[in-house]
């Protein structure tokens, strides 16, 4: 019993000697969410994570999404493949995706009522539905060739859209 409790104390010491991010780093796993420059991320792999939206209570103006956004948490970096929601955010007027988005998810910029400027990168394959719709003050947005799933009503009520030029279409 002695013995037990002197291994019990031993092993409590040493984890106290050990830095916080080698106790944390294997806290992180897939559907873990964290926080990086105003966004909430979801974790989609041991190297990639989503967008899920503005962290809760941001009204953000422009969004900067990176190419890479780290966990505090565990320290690692995750590369950014796809974005997932800022809907119903309508003070947003400015949009900056990374290379690595691979995918919009469904109502992405939902309702973003004052969004003029956002440019898809080119390694795009995948807008979901409604991803801008009630995009009112959007006027121009070029879709990339390498787009090859685009769902329903992704421009619904997209009343100031004059322009919609798609690159070629592979098929």
């Amino acid at each position: 019993k002695t013995r037990l409790i002197s291994l019990l104390l031993a092993f409590s010491m040493a984890l106290t000697f050990l830095p916080v991010g080698a106790v944390s780093a294997f806290a992180a796993e897939t559907g873990d969410t964290f926080n990086f420059n105003g966004l909430t991320y979801e974790i989609t792999s041991d190297t990639t994570a989503k967008v899920k939206g503005p962290e809760a209570n941001t009204l953000l103006t422009q969004v900067i999404i990176p190419e890479k956004a780290t966990n505090s948490l565990n320290g690692k970096s995750y590369t950014v493949t796809a974005f997932r929601n800022t809907s119903s955010n309508g003070e947003i007027t400015s949009i900056t995706l990374p290379d690595s988005l691979k995918e919009i998810g469904d109502f992405a910029f939902f309702s973003c009522l004052k969004l003029e400027d956002i440019n898809l990168p080119d390694g795009l394959t995948k807008i979901g539905y409604q991803a801008f719709q009630n995009c009112y003050s959007l006027t121009e947005i070029t879709i990339p060739s390498s787009v090859t799933t685009m769902s329903s009503h992704v421009f619904n009520r997209c009343i100031g859209l004059k322009k919609l030029p798609l690159k070629r279409i592979r098929s």
